[in-house]
């Protein structure tokens, strides 16, 4: 059983990811709705003030009985659109933290939620919970946000296709994460494109090192990234959906950018790239950067600490 949380919230930023999940179509999931009650900091430490405690308790009741309905109401949509509910669980506490605890209690796979697509810099300032999911989340991350087609709730069977755009490095841990996307087994995409980037004045350095050599090294690595997406796309064929493939020479986040423009898709599939925070914005500073900045959904695969066992490397199929 694939289980996934969403983080249901006041300002119904979550509509985007329950819309997001039900064109994914992942199959057998079961879809907990899970609404946090964040506390002001001298409220959850006992000290009210002039308010008093039992202004306090009325107000969270309320607050209780607001999120017990908003997450009833994520079950019924979820059910709507073909998905299995889960739980509808409300809990207080810092909405990334209870969203994490909850997906580690039950075991959950995937934790989705909303965003108001902030900026880079206010998102960092603000303390997000999309960035504290990016940062400190053992499971794969959706982030949705908002667009034509999830702006209202879908009618039953009104699930239009997806366009999404899988990003690869060819790492030893995005290769592990492949078999994340596969766990998902998502039906909603119609087409997948798999993109590398690599800026080709990299390969130049590498010819000044090695003046002897005869072939262009650029060349060389062209055709071997070329072969590595074609790996990818076999070992995603059970999808089910068409595939295309690009090696861009470009940075990433412009090369990236670029082709989520060009064909028009709807989500971009990066892998998380370790767990710890220095190394995310370093080596997962790609990843962080799309999940955080940019205005398009994104789904950061991650491998579970398990799992982290070494990859076998995909080589090309020879016919």
């Amino acid at each position: 059983m694939y289980r996934i949380v969403v983080g249901v919230d006041t300002e119904r930023r979550h509509a985007s990811a329950v819309r997001m999940l039900l064109r994914l179509e992942p199959t057998g999931a079961v879809v907990d709705a899970v609404h946090a009650i964040s506390l002001p900091p001298v409220f959850a430490a006992g000290e009210y003030g002039m308010v008093g405690a039992g202004v306090v308790a009325d107000t969270l009741r309320a607050e209780e009985d607001a999120g017990h309905a908003l997450s009833r109401e994520v079950e019924c949509e979820i059910a709507r659109g073909g998905l299995e509910p889960g739980d509808a669980v409300v809990s207080i506490g810092p909405a990334a933290q209870e969203l994490i605890d909850h997906a580690d209690r039950t075991g959950a796979s995937l934790i989705a939620v909303g965003s108001s697509g902030k900026g880079p810099v206010r998102a960092l300032l603000a303390g997000s919970v999309s960035r504290a999911l990016v940062v400190g989340a053992h499971q794969s991350v959706l982030i949705a946000r908002s667009g034509k087609s999830e702006e209202a709730p879908a009618a039953e069977g009104d699930n239009p296709p997806l366009r999404v755009v899988l990003a690869t490095d060819h790492s030893a841990y995005m290769d592990r994460c492949i078999p994340r996307l596969l766990d998902l087994a998502p039906r909603g995409i119609a087409h997948l494109t798999v993109v590398t980037c690599y800026p080709r004045e990299s390969a130049r350095s590498v010819r000044h090192l090695l003046p002897e050599f005869i072939q262009d090294p650029a060349e060389l690595i062209w055709r071997r990234l070329e072969e590595r997406n074609e790996c990818v796309i076999q070992q995603l064929a059970p999808l089910g959906c068409t595939f295309d493939h690009r090696v861009v020479d470009a940075r990433p986040d412009d090369g990236i950018r670029t082709v989520m423009a060009e064909t028009g898709a709807d989500l971009l599939i990066v892998g998380a790239q370790g767990h710890g925070f220095f190394e995310r914005l370093t080596l997962g500073s790609t990843s962080f950067h799309h999940a955080i900045a940019e205005p398009y959904s994104v789904l950061v695969l991650r491998v579970p600490p398990g799992e982290m066992v070494p990859a076998r490397p995909l080589t090309p199929a020879h016919t």
